[in-house]
């Protein structure tokens, strides 16, 4: 059972991030493995899952690994979607 606050989410936090760093939200990654993690989906430009993500999550990401866990957390790093993605160059 999840307890949560309303208006406090996963995606909020990483909203106000996004905007106190100055970045792109396209330029933004995320990872998630449960229902809880939908409103990291919706703030970022790329999501990815785990293959042992919750069906609804996986439904909606950019790239679910074929593998499990951690497995599947290695393998989403080294994909080039995500390279790309999280590219920011600083001066």
């Amino acid at each position: 059972m999840n307890i949560d606050l309303k208006g406090v989410t996963k995606g909020a936090a990483v909203d106000s991030l996004i905007e106190q760093l100055g970045l792109n939200r396209e330029s933004v990654a995320g990872i998630g493995d449960t229902l809880g993690d939908m409103s990291i989906r919706e703030a970022v430009g790329f999501f990815a899952c785990p293959a042992n993500a919750v069906p609804g999550l996986k439904a909606v990401a950019d790239y679910v690994s074929p593998f499990p866990d951690v497995q599947g957390m290695l393998d989403i790093f080294e994909r080039p979607e995500l390279q790309r993605t999280c590219r920011h160059d600083t001066p």
